[in-house]
Formats: structure tokens, C-alpha cells, sequence
């Protein structure tokens, strides 16, 4: 499945701006936007391959307003692989609208790209890359408001977890700037200013059965309780 795309634009609920889906295929995807979305659950991108690899490339603003509407969200189950290029600013308004969402059942996830990502409803995360082999997240300026809504999360079972952030800033409580897990692997973290706000907000979080190597060339401040 291969879609090209420049501005697209819904309304109504359930309505995903492009939306994608392979059984036993590839995905790869183009997006120079912009795309927006109004209404619940209808996501900017939305993919899901069952055993293929996705491949997203996006240089438009992705913007979102309701509820369950995350900007771009890949799901490969099976094996695949999971790449995703984003050099725009992406933004949610509502809860449960992460910005980048990215699983990979039994594969690596890849986020590349140095685009901005806000979000401001709670349980929204900025950017959240599972995946069973390798987890990278190269990222721009990452910012979240709500409750319960991490910065960037990267999780890696069988493989490493690596985060490249420009800077993080978080509002909300539970709100943790960086989270990066490596349960059989080694974790490393390159980033910016970490701000975290609310209560119980680690600014930087790292767990690995191998090797963490964490390098912030700007300040890590939390001020919540």
C-alpha cells in the first residue's frame, strides 16, 4: 500500500485524515500536509500492517482536536518494522492524542526527524516508541501539558532504546520528561533542557539490563511534588 498525500482535512468522528492497512504487505506513506482532524478518534495518520513494514515520511503540520485523535499513530503486528521521518509540528488538543505513537510486535521502531511535537489533553503523550527489538527516537522540541503524559517513551524488549531530543517539557502530573527501558539492552539518552512541572514527574527516567549512557547539554529541572 503506497499513498501520496498533500492537505487533507475531516470533521466528523471516526474520520482519520489518511488511513492505512495492509494484511501481509508494506505500508509507505508521504505526507506533505497539512492534514487536520475535528473530531474523536480520527487520527492524522493512521497505519496497521499485519506482518510488513511501515514507512511513514511527513513534512506537514499534523494537528488534531479531539479526543482518542492522535497526529500519527503505526502499528505492526507480527514482524516489522516501524520507520517514521517527521520534520513538522504536530499538535493534539484532546486526551488520549499522543503525538507519535509507534508498535512493533516483534520488530524495531524508528522515529526520525526534527520536527516539534505539543500536545494538551491528558493521557498524551508526546512520543511513544514500543518495540520488541530496537526502540529510537530522534526527535525536536517536545512539549505536553496534561496529566499522565510523558514526553517521549521509549521501550525496547529485546534490543536497545535510544533517545535524541531537542528539549522535553512536561505540565502534568505523572508526567515524566524522558522514559527510555531496555529490558535485554543498552538505553541512551542525548538531550536538551528536560522541564517537568507536576508532581511524582521524574525528568529523566532510565532503565536497561545493559549499559545507560545519558548526555543533556541543557538544565534538568522537576518542581512538582
Amino acid at each position: 500500500t503506497t499513498i501520496t498525500s498533500g492537505s487533507v482535512s475531516t470533521a466528523g468522528d471516526y474520520s482519520d485524515g489518511i488511513n492505512a492497512f495492509s494484511y501481509v504487505g508494506d505500508i509507505s506513506i508521504t505526507s506533505t500536509g497539512p492534514v487536520s482532524t475535528a473530531g474523536y478518534a480520527s487520527d492524522g495518520i493512521d497505519t496497521f500492517a499485519y506482518y510488513g513494514d511501515i514507512t511513514i515520511a511527513n513534512s506537514g503540520a499534523v494537528t488534531t482536536v479531539g479526543d482518542s485523535a492522535t497526529a500519527i499513530e503505526a502499528q505492526a503486528y507480527g514482524y516489522g518494522d516501524i520507520t517514521i521521518t517527521n520534520t513538522a509540528a504536530l499538535g493534539t488538543q484532546g486526551a488520549n492524542s499522543l503525538g507519535i505513537d509507534a508498535f512493533a510486535e516483534y520488530g524495531d521502531v524508528t522515529i526520525l526527524g526534527r520536527g516539534d511535537v505539543s500536545t494538551t489533553g491528558a493521557n498524551a503523550m508526546g512520543v511513544s516508541a514500543v518495540a520488541y527489538q530496537n526502540a529510537s527516537v530522534t526527535t525536536g522540541i517536545v512539549t505536553t501539558q496534561g496529566a499522565n503524559s510523558t514526553g517521549i517513551r521509549t521501550t525496547a524488549s529485546n534490543g536497545d532504546a535510544s533517545v535524541d531530543a531537542t528539549s522535553v517539557s512536561t505540565g502534568g502530573a505523572s508526567a515524566g520528561g524522558i522514559n527510555a527501558t531496555a529490558s535485554n539492552g543498552a538505553v541512551t539518552i542525548t538531550t536538551g533542557a528536560v522541564t517537568t512541572a507536576g508532581a511524582n514527574s521524574v525528568g529523566i527516567n532510565a532503565s536497561a539490563g545493559g549499559n545507560i549512557g545519558i548526555t543533556s547539554t541543557g538544565t534538568v529541572t522537576t518542581s512538582g511534588a
